[in-house]
Parts: structure tokens; C-alpha cells; sequence
């Protein structure tokens, strides 16, 4: 819920996310007959649909209730359905239990699966009510596959812990896909009251522009991925906030730093007074040579020697000189645009992300 001066209350409507997946699948001769039966027979059913990035493979020979894999991975628990994909044939089962790498299932495996066999995690779901085949010669064609998961069916999922905290909230810390070019909007609404004669009145509702960065990330490895999207989960979405440094230089220091000193002189003399009245900007993000990124409370600003100082809250790790400081860019209270989180696999081990994020007043 926000309000006309930009102020939000977040509550979730649900204590899970939903999980959808589409995908294109090129299929030839005996493997497109086969797609064919399985859609006319499966379409108007509930099926279990193998998740394709994250996999491992069957230690050794699996049969009876029991299986044993080479990996363990955090999906593998109490009710989660355990997928074995072999030869073009595949079966899945639910985990009834787990001990370290041996897998026990609830039903019993209808033949004996060799060693080296791909396992997946399932989910329980509906392919959407209509696919659509595009024919690319007579013997190939490709099917558009759109799936959504049975919301509640999939056990819970726990997120990873937390990585970089400042004042009790998380920083966003991953590195953008530059190639991407990532948007940056400032936004400043105003509502005008013009009844289309005479003069006309601007009202600026909000007490502080909102900056939007939509950028993109690049991935390597369902790892790598599971790291963003565990960061999402335990924001749960567009509820709860964080700290995000802006992807651009924002002041340029005009002289170094001393360890244990608490000001940092730029060259903008207009600063000072921005500062002294933002409710966004009242955090730095500095990059040091040796403790890289800190990130330190404005405490306040003034003009002085041809620029601005600010005075911070608590000290500098470590004495650097005006050419040694990487980067300084403001640290802003920021929240998910959306609540929705899409991944986009290239191939099965690169996969792009992207995302919005907002900036908010901050009240620390």
C-alpha cells in the first residue's frame, strides 16, 4: 500500500512464492512421436516436472526405495520429488527421508536405474491448457512448453544465511552485467490541476525522488543463481528493505583519508546542503584498496576548501590517498520494484537475471 506521499506499508499475501517455467523443446523423428503421445495423454493432468539446471547424478545402481547420489543438494528433503532421467526414460518418486547421501523414497522404483543417471528435482504441477509446435521441416519440430507448479506442493524451501549487513540490513553486493547497460531512472511525480483555461497548480506530493535501477546480472551455475534468488526469498519479494550501493561514481575526493579519522573531503561545494536535508541519501558506500567496500553513516556535511566535507559515523579502517580510493557512491534503503524473480538460462550452466530495484527514504 502507498500512499499519495510515496510512503509504503508491505504485506505478503502468500507464505510461498508460486514457481513457473517455460522452456522450447526441439524433438526429431522418434522423439517428437514420442512428445506427442505424452502431451495428448499428460495435458489435462497433474505431472512432475524435472527443474533442468540443478542436477547430479546416481552414484551407483538405484532400485527398490533407495538411491544413492554424488552430490547432495538442498532440495533433497522430506517431500520433495526426486526425478531420475536415463536413456530417454525417467521415473520420480517423493523422498521419504534422507541420511548424508543415501536417498529414501516413499514408493518403490519400477526397475533398476544405473550408476551415472541424471537426478533432478521435481515439482508437481499443470502444463499450461494449450501448447504450441512450430514445424521446422518434417521430421523436426519445436514445442513451447509453458508449466506452473501446484502452489503448497513443493516442501519448503529455506533460503541461504545473509552475506554483507549494515546497521541490520542486508547489502546488495552483486555485480551487474555491464554489456547490459544497466537503467537508471530519477523520479520526482508531481500531480498538476489544469482545467484547461487559466493558470494551473503543481503539487509535488512526495518529499524525496525515488531513483529506479534496473539492471541485469550474469550468472555462472545454479550455485551462483541460488545465491540472487535466495537473496529475493528472504526479502520476500517487494516487503522487506536493504542496502544498495549506486552502480555509478557519485563524489570525487579531492584529498586521501586517515585510519581512525572521520571526515572525506569532495570537490562539490553544493553537496553539503543536499545532504544536510536528504532522507535518501544519508549513507556512503567507499571502496579502499585493502578493506574494500565500506560503508559508513553520514553524520553531516559542510562546505569548506573548494568542495564539501562530510563527517561520518564511526571511523576509516585505514589511511589511503586522494588516487588509491576507488569509488564513493551513496548507500540508499532500496526494496524489489516487483515480486516477481525470472531467470533466463542461456545454456545449462550460464543463466541471466534481471531485476528492479527502487530506493527508499531512510530512517536509520
Amino acid at each position: 500500500l502507498r500512499s499519495r506521499g510515496g510512503r509504503e506499508q508491505r504485506i505478503a499475501k502468500r507464505f510461498r512464492p508460486r514457481i513457473e517455467m517455460e522452456f522450447r523443446s526441439l524433438a526429431k523423428r522418434e522423439q517428437f512421436v514420442k512428445v506427442q503421445r505424452q502431451l495428448f495423454a499428460e495435458l489435462r493432468n497433474e505431472i512432475v516436472m524435472p527443474f533442468w539446471p540443478e542436477r547430479t547424478i546416481l552414484s551407483s545402481n538405484a532400485s527398490g526405495t533407495t538411491a544413492q547420489v554424488s552430490q547432495v543438494q538442498n532440495w533433497m528433503g522430506a517431500g520433495a520429488y526426486f526425478c531420475i532421467v536415463e536413456d530417454g526414460e525417467a521415473e520420480a518418486q517423493k523422498i521419504a527421508s534422507r541420511s548424508g547421501s543415501t536417498i529414501t523414497l516413499d514408493g518403490t522404483l519400477s526397475k533398476t536405474w544405473g550408476a551415472g543417471a541424471q537426478v533432478y528435482q521435481g515439482f508437481a504441477g499443470w502444463m499450461d491448457s494449450k501448447i504450441t509446435q512450430r514445424a521446422y521441416t518434417s521430421e523436426v519440430n519445436a514445442v513451447n512448453v509453458a508449466f506452473a507448479a501446484t502452489p503448497g506442493a513443493e516442501p519448503d524451501y529455506t533460503p541461504g544465511a545473509a552475506g554483507t549487513t549494515f546497521e541490520g540490513l542486508e547489502v546488495w553486493e552483486f555485480p551487474n552485467n555491464w554489456q547490459a547497460q544497466p537503467r537508471i531512472e530519477i523520479e520526482d511525480p508531481r500531480e498538476v490541476v489544469d482545467y484547461g483555461w487559466g493558470s494551473i497548480e503543481v503539487f509535488h506530493p512526495y518529499d524525496f525522488p525515488t531513483v529506479t535501477r534496473r539492471v541485469q546480472l550474469l550468472r555462472r551455475g545454479i550455485s551462483a543463481v541460488r545465491e540472487v534468488e535466495d537473496f529475493f526469498r528472504r526479502h520476500r519479494g517487494r516487503q522487506r528493505e536493504f542496502f544498495i550501493r549506486n552502480v555509478q561514481r557519485d563524489l570525487l575526493p579531492t584529498t586521501g583519508i586517515t585510519s581512525g579519522g572521520t571526515t572525506l573531503q569532495v570537490n562539490d561545494p553544493g553537496i553539503a546542503a543536499v545532504l544536510n536535508s536528504s532522507t535518501v541519501h544519508r549513507a556512503l558506500a567507499v571502496k579502499l584498496p585493502s578493506s574494500g567496500w565500506v560503508y559508513r553513516r553520514i553524520a553531516g556535511a559542510f562546505a569548506g576548501g573548494a568542495g564539501s566535507i562530510i563527517t561520518i559515523s564511526g571511523t576509516w579502517p585505514e589511511t589511503v590517498s586522494v588516487n588509491e580510493i576507488g569509488r564513493i557512491a551513496f548507500l540508499n534503503v532500496a526494496n524489489f520494484a516487483s515480486d516477481i524473480f525470472s531467470t533466463e538460462w542461456r545454456t545449462d550452466s550460464i543463466a541471466t537475471t534481471t531485476v528492479t530495484i527502487s530506493t527508499l527514504e531512510d530512517f536509520g
